[in-house]
């Protein structure tokens, strides 16, 4: 190593004129340079050098300057490719998860992926888990919160975890708690704990605002609702934008538009107890809704029938409302059935386009009910399709084939019948029948193993 230092501090650096005949005549020189040009500043390895240096000396007896060019330009490109693959040039080893990525990970049960930007995002300040146990603390004992809540309520608002507990989260609870007069002891404390979770979890985004500011909406509410607490915490359940908006500027302003609109001095609080995101609405999309209720299902502010109209409609847009409603009337559904479901079945006009289809082709096509068929229990069509629903008419019509079940059958209370009622009448007592192959096939079905309501993994609702 030594030499080939002294060679490279005795050789001087040609110039960038250097003409190719003197390239050619003098190959150490330009060996020397082409070495000094590398841009790579990690030195050659001592093999390589000792190659260089064998190939240097080698190159003073060969009889062709062009064949000892290429010999040494080739010997360059195999010291470029070397240091590029040395350890210093690797890459950067990755930067190490943030301390409250993993936190949230194994103490909340969040996805690494979900973790890692919440830590990065609302919780880069922390670098002690003390205050984040003491709120994972606070929810489980305080406000009584299951493991599944705590990851619905951080999620939602993961800052939580740098609030403090005394001073920020327990007067807010105290707010919530005092909508539940059971909360603690007394009649009705075995339920309590269970109901205080649930609106805290529903409430979650509350938490980012002051408990003076709670305090204020609550106010309103209660005074609207005329100090019905358990019409308050159900309103709260449905809409817990409620506590997000401003009571003066916001909900205030849109109970002056509901009562103008319901007109007549009506009182307003049959229509927000049917459908409170009213008050988070704006008065413009209030009055949409209003004229929604009368020109799609023909139901006016006079009609008694109006608050159900209302409820109805309100969680969708004006259009997505007349879509669903388009559709109704292509199977024959008349206004006043229209009526009847927005009464009794709300939640049908809130099913998507393609499931409320899908169900309609089912009833009219394969069970050949009518409108009124439909309608004599309205809540049958929000029963999962595949998890419920053609299951048992599947099985039941398998055994009607076969005539172990009478011809007459009522399809509405195979659907709506429980399920343990419905197992012990047609699946049980045909285990070990000719019809054993239909109730084995139907035992392996989600129908037979759970329950599926419709907002379960059947087909799901639209807001």
């Amino acid at each position: 190593m030594g030499l080939i230092e002294v060679q490279f501090r005795r050789t001087p650096f040609p110039s960038r004129s250097l003409s190719r005949g003197a390239a050619l005549h003098h190959p150490q020189s330009l060996s020397t340079s082409l070495l000094s040009l590398n841009p790579n500043p990690n030195p050659p390895s001592m093999a390589v050098l000792r190659t260089l240096t064998t190939a240097r000396s080698s190159s003073a007896s060969s009889p062709s300057p062009s064949s000892q060019f290429l010999s040494l330009f080739l010997l360059l490109l195999r010291c470029r490719r070397f240091s590029a693959s040395s350890p210093a040039a690797a890459a950067p080893p990755p930067t190490p998860t943030p301390f409250m990525a993993q936190y949230l990970v194994d103490r909340v049960g969040f996805p690494p992926d979900k973790a890692l930007y919440a830590a990065s995002r609302f919780l880069s300040g922390l670098s002690s888990p003390a205050r984040p146990d003491a709120v994972v603390s606070f929810l489980r004992g305080s406000a009584s919160l299951s493991p599944p809540q705590i990851l619905r309520f951080v999620r939602c608002r993961p800052s939580i975890l740098a609030a403090d507990v005394p001073s920020n989260l327990l007067p807010k609870l105290s707010l919530f708690r005092s909508l539940l007069p059971g909360a603690g002891a007394g009649a009705g404390a075995a339920e309590a704990p269970s109901e205080l979770a649930a609106l805290v979890t529903a409430c979650a985004s509350a938490f980012g605002y002051s408990a003076a500011r709670l305090a204020r909406s609550l106010a309103f509410l209660r005074d609207l609702y005329g100090g019905d607490d358990c019409g308050v915490v159900f309103a709260l359940r449905r809409c817990p934008r409620l506590l997000s908006n401003d009571p003066d500027r916001v909900l205030s302003l849109n109970l002056a538009a509901v009562r103008d609109l319901y007109g007549g001095g009506r009182d307003p609080l049959p229509l927000i107890k049917r459908a409170p995101v009213l008050l988070t609405s704006s008065p413009e999309r209030i009055a949409l809704l209003f004229r929604a209720a009368e020109e799609v299902i023909g139901v006016g502010p006079e009609s008694d029938l109006f608050p159900d109209a209302i409820g109805a409609v309100a969680p969708l847009s004006p259009e997505a409302f007349s879509n669903r409603v388009g559709m109704l009337r292509s199977y024959g559904f008349e206004n006043t059935d229209l009526q009847l479901l927005s009464r009794h079945s709300p939640m049908t006009f809130r099913l998507k386009d393609h499931d409320l289809k899908a169900k309609l082709d089912f009833f009219t096509g394969t069970v050949g009910f009518t409108p009124r068929d439909i309608l004599s229990n309205n809540w049958q069509i929000n029963f999962s399709l595949d998890g419920r629903l053609r299951p048992r008419y599947n099985l039941v019509r398998g055994l009607q084939s076969k005539g172990l079940v009478p011809q007459d059958v009522n399809f509405t209370k195979v659907f709506i019948m429980a399920v343990e009622r419905f197992n012990q009448e047609y699946v049980h007592k045909f285990v070990t029948s000719e019809g054993s192959n239909l109730v084995r096939s139907y035992m392996s079905s989600p129908a037979f193993r759970k329950e599926m309501p419709e907002n379960g993994s059947g087909s799901s609702h639209s807001e």
